[in-house]
Order: structure tokens, then C-alpha cells, then sequence
């Protein structure tokens, strides 16, 4: 269930994660107010962990089934690059209303660390 560029990862061992993640996605939708902040919460937390099991990879399996998937979005978290690392931060801010950082600059001239800081989403699958 992996394939040679080790996008792909068998999560067996990690079913109750998977369970927690699609339990807690679900409450989310079902629910609001507090019990909708506790339902993000947990997801969020989800999140996280699967994203510390996925690494690289972009396609997650259970029992042989593809049940997550992740995929880069166009949106680049600039807080959590400026945070690691504040010198570069600084070469491409620019001042708006607020200093941002210019993810433009920065890609043209960094783009493999500005693909990096690319947020990433899950997608639920099917199977999943």
C-alpha cells in the first residue's frame, strides 16, 4: 500500500486516530455553540497528530481502503513561518495596514520553503 515516492501510508495502526478525527469532524457539523468550540478543539488536535503520522505523505489507507487524503492549499501560513524562521520573515515583510509577509517575493526566491509553508486540508474519500 506505498508506493516508491512514499506519498501513501497505511494507517492500521493508527485506526483510532482516523476514528477520532471523522467522530470529531462529525460533532462539529452536528452541533454549535460550546459544543461546536469542544467538537473544533478536538479536531484541531486530530488534525495535528495526523498530520505528525502522514509526513510527506498525501493518502492515507485503512484496511486497504484510501479513507483520508491530504493536498497542499493555495494559502501559506505565514505565522507559522515567520516563527521559524524570523530573520527570512523579516527580508520579505512589507507593510500593509500590518506588516504581512510577501509570499510572492518569497516564492520566487525561496520556492521550495515557500511551498513548505503551504497549508495543507484533508479530503475525506469515499471509503473513508
Amino acid at each position: 500500500m506505498s508506493n516508491d515516492d512514499g506519498t501513501e501510508i497505511d494507517l492500521k495502526n493508527h485506526r483510532d486516530l482516523v476514528k477520532a478525527y471523522f467522530t470529531a469532524k462529525e460533532l462539529q457539523r452536528l452541533h454549535e455553540g460550546e459544543a461546536e468550540k469542544y467538537a473544533k478543539a478536538a479536531r484541531d488536535i486530530a488534525d495535528r497528530a495526523l498530520a505528525k503520522v502522514f509526513g510527506d505523505a498525501t493518502d492515507g489507507y485503512l484496511d486497504g481502503k484510501l479513507v483520508l487524503r491530504r493536498r497542499q492549499t493555495a494559502q501559506f501560513a505565514s505565522a507559522r513561518f515567520a516563527k521559524d524562521y524570523p530573520d527570512l520573515a523579516k527580508q520579505f515583510e512589507e507593510a500593509e495596514l500590518k506588516y504581512v509577509i510577501n509570499t510572492g517575493a518569497l516564492e520566487r526566491a525561496e520556492p521550495d520553503l515557500y511551498n513548505k509553508y503551504l497549508t495543507t486540508r484533508w479530503y475525506d474519500t469515499p471509503d473513508g
